[in-house]
């Protein structure tokens, strides 16, 4: 089974979230924000709490720390959502990623604070799937990733959070979309792998 890292939103790890990668059969080490699970009645309580360890900054920290723990050369994939792409991305940028295997990839979803650092160059593959947003020119950032070199960008037609039943802009069948692409990708590799 392959291995990927997964890098949650601000809702964190979940039960459900487990439940998920276990039915698809995903091997997966997830990071959160908190050093355990927690409950949200809502995104503003979520945020909040996000801002209580610190933020962007103690998460990307967080993930460093998750790296140093784990053979990076280990993993297939890495996968994050809003402020955990946000940290990816920080991590893909980074001189951390130099020289990590050539067929490890990021899928960074709805990562909106990249907007923030769109100058950053990737040192793997990177995807970005963009979401809707109305805070920022969605547009614009993906514009402005569309001639660097290991990255392709798109924006998806969906709300910000669309593939987490705890977001307020969750979409089932999107959701199930990611998750059927997801298995599919790895199971495609392990083919690839073993011939």
């Amino acid at each position: 089974m392959q291995k990927i890292l997964l890098v949650t939103d601000i809702f964190g790890d979940s039960t459900q979230l487990r439940e998920t990668l276990s039915c698809i059969g995903v091997n997966a080490i997830v990071v959160s924000p908190y050093s355990e699970c927690k409950t949200f009645s809502n995104e503003a309580e979520a945020y909040q709490a996000f801002l209580a360890t610190g933020g962007l900054d103690a998460y990307y920290r967080r993930l460093l720390q998750t790296f140093s723990q784990h053979k990076v050369d280990d993993f297939r994939l890495i996968v994050g959502f809003s402020a955990g792409a946000a940290a990816l991305w920080r991590f893909v940028c980074s001189d951390h990623a130099v020289g990590l295997a050539q067929n490890l990839e990021a899928w960074l979803y709805y990562g909106g604070q990249i907007r923030h650092e769109l100058d950053l160059l990737p040192k793997i593959n990177t995807v970005l799937r963009w979401s809707l947003e109305t805070q920022f020119d969605v547009w614009q950032c993906h514009q402005a990733m569309q001639n660097k070199a290991l990255v392709e960008s798109s924006v998806l037609p969906y709300q910000h959070g669309f593939i987490n039943p705890q977001s307020k802009g969750f979409i089932a069948h999107a959701a199930a979309d990611f998750w059927m692409t997801l298995e599919a990708y790895l199971q495609d590799r392990v083919q690839v792998s073993v011939a």
